[in-house]
């Protein structure tokens, strides 16, 4: 096993080692923009690396080690540098790789891993929730917050209420499955964002439906999001406008059923007094950088979903928007 990490990290490490701006070896899937240069090294790397059978060879040790935590999150890494910037020619060779695992083994594994993670989120965020806003309903009243208290002050109640259970790498898995997903599909890569919902589109025997699942996920995250949880509604969001860009009309009428369009406005909307800021994180403050991220995410989808859906469901768009 550690032979098979270090390996796998040093293919990574051909790749990452371009970002000469990655100071601080920030890991791949939190990377802000690269120079155009060094986009053009990373993606000339990428297609070596593909040429000489490297995509292949992730595919086998999915099959075989997809068990192994540590190898599993090592592969996805890998996998993320080499689809980085959506590289057309890594995504047909991942595309191939995929079409050619007949019983969809791997991706029905990536989902039954997400079902996991996210219903472990869901019961933690759940108490984390609740038990935040007693404490700060306490911490309002012992300490009688009023509008303007001093930013200080702020800042101590705020770790007060949510610093028990907070640890900003709870997610991590889950923010490098679904940016491994992003990177599949990005560019507009219609053959990802139309198989990431319907893998018998291949005649693949099983499916398992990720944006639909996405959706559904998204309706119960939006109620509990806070400043430890915010980058994962974020990514969840980034998934969903990346699957749905482009000439993938199904999916943007998926993002049209039950309830998402209303958990979208309510994003907007709801949770944004003084109470809620305080007990969510965000120190009182509307105009916090990561909940403006969340709110900017929601506004981009609803545009896409506004500009791409036929007229007959314009109507019932706007029934939801404010």
């Amino acid at each position: 096993t550690k032979d098979i990490v270090f390996v796998l990290k040093l293919f990574r490490n051909f790749i990452e080692v371009e970002n000469k701006g990655n100071k601080n070896r920030q890991p791949i899937y939190q990377w802000e923009d690269v120079t155009e240069a060094e986009f053009r090294n990373i993606h000339e790397i990428q297609e070596i690396l593909t040429d000489l059978g490297l995509v292949e060879a992730v595919f086998h040790l999915f099959y075989y080690h997809q068990k192994n935590k540590t190898v599993f999150r090592e592969l996805l890494l890998l996998c993320i540098a080499l689809l980085y910037g959506g590289n057309k020619v890594v995504q047909d060779a991942f595309y191939e790789g995929f079409k050619h695992d007949y019983d969809n083994e791997i991706l029905n594994n990536l989902a039954h891993i997400l079902e996991r993670l996210l219903e472990s989120m869901r019961i933690k965020e759940g108490k984390r929730t609740q038990d935040a806003y007693f404490k700060a309903l306490q911490s309002i009243f012992n300490n009688n917050l009023t509008l303007n208290p001093r930013i200080s002050m702020i800042e101590d109640i705020s770790q007060e209420v949510l610093s028990p259970n907070g640890n900003k790498n709870d997610y991590d898995l889950l923010l490098i499955i679904l940016e491994f997903l992003q990177n599949l599909c990005e560019g507009h890569y219609l053959n990802f964002q139309e198989f990431l919902r319907d893998q018998t589109l291949v005649e693949h025997s099983k499916s398992f439906n990720i944006p639909e699942f996405l959706r559904q996920v998204y309706h119960i995250y939006y109620k509990y999001h806070n400043i430890h949880n915010v980058e994962l509604g974020v990514k969840i969001l980034d998934l969903l406008i990346e699957i749905q860009q482009g000439e993938s009309q199904d999916n943007i009428d998926l993002m049209l059923k039950k309830t998402f369009i209303n958990d979208l406005c309510n994003t907007l909307s709801q949770f944004n007094a003084n109470l809620d800021l305080l007990a969510r994180g965000y120190q009182l403050n509307p105009n916090n950088p990561a909940l403006m991220n969340l709110k900017w995410k929601v506004l981009i989808i609803l545009k896409d979903i506004v500009e791409k859906s036929d007229p007959s469901n314009l109507d019932k768009i706007a029934h939801f928007m404010d």
